[in-house]
């Protein structure tokens, strides 16, 4: 194994997921006051306008979005990947389950993560129709079985939210499928489950939409993804953690499926910011520390955003019809507002080689 040389990277990737987003939250405003500030900003007449402006200006956290596109929950099948309790899928599944969808399933790679979630999804809402999934996307082979079991389902999807990923892992890592181990967890897993799910989800009346879950982070990579190696292999290799050249691809992903499908599928990448989640879980205490997640005390940094506030740009991205007439495949900032992505991760060629390098990934062709 090889030991990240780059520990600024590794230090960063997470602190500066928001840093793209235009209306980044002021750290000089607590929580509390930035709500107020965000609801009063909205006292003007926005029944007139899109469905987006107005969960826009009106909400501030996931709870708050969700309660103006209700009516866009009710009655669907939503599938969330990475489940674990503290993390953003399954605050989002906490969320949506109070509007009345037919289902969400959620994923982890254990049970027993799975449970947990749904320990304390119950407590607030009872009869909360959940569904659990294992899954590890770290495994073609498991994404397979998995995708086999959900395809099973009377229920046909509606919704996909690719939300699991890993990040900060310190030692150049290869999967079972000799694979990097951020690379096929956060890309290839994601890429391969939607191409199993895919046909039935088409087969639906409506659309189905797709949510993949970048991060601002991407912009970081100074030169894109290497897609002539992108496990690390070449002798000369300087392994860097992988998680925001991954989040590079889930936004060319996004991008492709829409530009390949037109208007059969609804689909945008998103970052959610700034959030303090269990995402940073493989970082060193020294090193959340210095990426500035948590105080010299130990506590938490007070100015990182809640697992609520990174849950709007899920709920905007997952369920507002607006977004996709305009935008479809677009990139939305942790405001749920649509804004570019760096060069590098964005255009035709670009997603044509994260195509290309991706159906080698997994053995087989995806013709769209």
């Amino acid at each position: 194994m090889r030991l990240a040389t780059n520990t600024y990277l590794i230090l960063t990737i997470l602190r500066e997921a928001g840093m793209n987003d235009s209306k980044r939250d002021s750290p000089s405003v607590s929580m509390g006051d930035r709500k107020s500030v965000a609801i009063a900003s909205s006292s003007i007449d926005l029944q007139s306008t899109e469905t987006t402006m107005s969960v826009l200006s009106k909400a501030f956290t996931g709870v708050e979005a969700a309660q103006l596109l209700s009516s866009a929950i009710k009655g669907k099948t939503i599938l969330v990947t990475g489940g674990t309790l503290g993390g953003l899928g399954a605050e989002l599944a906490a969320t949506v389950v109070k509007h009345s969808p037919k289902l969400v399933i959620l994923t982890a790679r254990t049970q027993a993560k799975i449970d947990e979630s749904f320990e304390h999804i119950r407590k607030e809402t009872p009869n909360a129709p959940l569904r659990s999934l294992l899954l590890d996307l770290s495994s073609l082979s498991d994404v397979r079985r998995a995708a086999a079991e959900v395809n099973s389902y009377p229920e046909t999807v509606d919704v996909l939210v690719h939300s699991a990923a890993v990040a900060g892992i310190p030692e150049h890592t290869l999967t079972n499928d000799g694979m990097e181990l951020h690379y096929q967890t956060n890309h290839i897993g994601p890429f391969l489950l939607t191409k199993l799910l895919l046909p039935k989800m088409l087969s639906a009346s409506k659309p189905p939409r797709i949510l993949i879950v970048g991060s601002g982070a991407h912009a970081m990579m100074s030169s894109g993804f290497d897609y002539d190696d992108p496990n690390d292999l070449k002798p000369d290799a300087k392994y860097q953690s992988k998680y925001p050249g991954t989040k590079i691809l889930n936004t060319l992903f996004s991008a492709a499926l829409a530009r390949k499908l037109g208007e059969k599928v609804e689909t945008v990448s998103i970052t959610p910011g700034w959030i303090a989640s269990q995402l940073s879980r493989y970082l060193s205490l020294e090193t959340k520390k210095k990426a500035g997640f948590i105080m010299e005390d130990g506590s938490q940094n007070p100015q990182l955003g809640s697992l609520q506030r990174g849950t709007k740009a899920y709920v905007v991205g997952a369920f507002d019809p607006e977004v996709v007439k305009t935008h479809n495949g677009g990139y939305l900032n942790s405001n749920g507002e649509v804004t570019e992505p760096a060069k590098f991760a964005q255009g035709q060629e670009l997603e044509e080689k994260m195509w290309k390098m991706s159906e080698e990934s997994i053995g087989e062709k995806w013709d769209l």
